[in-house]
């Protein structure tokens, strides 16, 4: 589904997110259609902002055509304007900052219900939005707006499915089994520790050394380069 986006307009506000649409059009200004969906090697965060654009760029050429249509209302002219106070600047820059910090928060957290499932679609996007528009916030983006959005609209968002690693299987090694001797004693482990063996009895060292050499007679074997000549 494409999308409009004034390239003029949005050079103003997002220059990110202008470069990446008119890379897109591979036009520089004007009015283009663009398919957000087709576009790679683009954040998510991006992509919501430039969902959000978009939807702003139509709501402003549908008031500038309905602007067109209607007669221009007659000029009254308006009493000189107060000055505005220092404090009132510094208060209006205080609101500016906060919007931002808590823009940036909101950003951040549909960021983290993106990575537990929350797919980044043009759908999903067009709803929130509304629904931040449409409430009380009156389109003021917060953390605790972007929650309320995700709660209330439920099962008409769409999210991954969940993937259920199995466990991997867990080999068990067999147990050895022990028989007894002709004297009444059982055999010795394969793995057992010298001072086993140097207990043992004779009929436990024969079946011993029997079983650790594959039924061969153990022999001492000369050790170092020279043992292999003999």
């Amino acid at each position: 589904m494409t999308s409009y986006f004034d390239l003029d307009a949005l050079r103003a506000s997002d220059y990110g997110s202008y470069q990446i649409v008119s890379r897109a059009a591979n036009q520089k200004s004007g009015a283009v259609y663009v398919d957000v969906s087709k576009i790679t090697n683009i954040g998510k965060e991006y992509r919501f902002r430039l969902a959000q654009a978009s939807l702003d760029h139509e709501s402003a050429r549908a008031a500038a055509a309905r602007a067109a249509a209607t007669p221009p209302p007659p000029v009254v002219e308006k009493p000189a304007e107060p000055q505005i106070s220092m404090a009132e600047i510094e208060a209006e820059q205080r609101a500016d900052l906060k919007r931002a910090a808590d823009q940036a928060r909101a950003t951040n957290r549909l960021n983290e219900y993106a990575a537990v499932g929350l797919e980044d679609t043009q759908h999903n996007a067009e709803l929130i939005k509304n629904f931040v528009n449409n409430s009380a916030a009156k389109g003021y983006w917060s953390f605790e707006i972007v929650e309320v959005a995700i709660q209330t609209l439920g099962n008409k968002l769409t999210w991954k499915p969940e993937v259920v690693e199995q466990p991997a299987p867990t080999s068990v090694e067999p147990q050895e089994v022990l028989q007894t001797l002709p004297d009444g004693t059982r055999q010795l482990p394969l793995n057992a520790t010298n001072a086993q063996v140097g207990r043992a009895s004779k009929e436990q060292a024969k079946d011993y050394l029997k079983r650790i050499n594959g039924g061969k007679m153990w022999q001492p074997r000369a050790s170092g380069s020279f043992g292999s000549r003999f």
